[in-house]
């Protein structure tokens, strides 16, 4: 009886080990495409401020011909989005040359931002491990705003997609969102407006100096 059990289960212990060796190699990694919102930082009680939103291929090459996305910002942060548009720096915009709805791309603004554009004629093709612009955003912060970071979310299909020259769906596998940090406005007096309101608070202690004293 031990014989028999010892002689079937052989098969089992060759499956096992099998997957164990399995496990020693690394499995490749997941292929797919990236939207991700630029992390900045910007003042208190400032305007025209800019971020971009990019997009990476980690898989196959792939055709692209349109693209919309979605940022949204807490109400209250103290952030307005207030614009978008083609003109991008850190990386090549996608439809460079050949934009249908450039430059301006903003179809909504606000704690919320909707942007849209498509290739004028054919597609742009994304290479494996290159990345593309979808937009520079533009963005207010209110003199009010809380000192620190505000999370910048990207909506999910079907408010951020991408589309194939056939105006079939991209899947996009991951959306990164960003951060905005704000930083203290760090107004610091002129050195002139310094000695004025030295020179004031002196005179004015000469004054009631002068007034305290008793008459002769």
């Amino acid at each position: 009886m031990h014989g028999a059990l010892a002689h079937g289960s052989r098969p089992a212990y060759l499956a096992l080990a099998l997957a164990g060796l399995g496990l020693c190699f690394p499995c490749p990694a997941r292929a797919g495409i990236i939207v991700s919102v630029q992390g900045v930082s910007a003042s208190q009680g400032t305007s025209g401020n800019i971020l971009e939103i990019d997009v990476l291929n980690t898989g196959a090459p792939v055709d692209i011909a349109s693209f919309s996305f979605e940022i949204a910002v807490a109400t209250g942060s103290g952030v307005s989005f207030t614009g978008a548009d083609i003109n991008t720096s850190v990386n090549t915009y996608i439809f460079a040359g050949n934009s249908a709805q450039g430059p301006d791309i903003a179809t909504a603004t606000g704690t919320t931002l909707d942007a849209s554009d498509n290739a004028a004629s054919g597609s742009t093709t994304l290479g494996t491990n290159s990345s593309l612009a979808l937009g520079r955003v533009f963005f207010d912060v209110a003199s009010a705003a809380s000192v620190g970071a505000v999370t910048v979310s990207l909506t999910p299909y079907p408010a951020t997609s991408l589309t194939d020259p056939n105006l079939a769906n991209i899947p996009i596998d991951t959306l990164n969102g960003g951060t905005i940090t704000i930083t203290s406005s760090g107004v610091v007096p002129e050195p002139s407006a310094l000695i004025s309101a030295t020179l004031g608070l002196l005179a004015g202690a000469l004054l009631v100096r002068n007034m305290r004293q008793p008459m002769a």
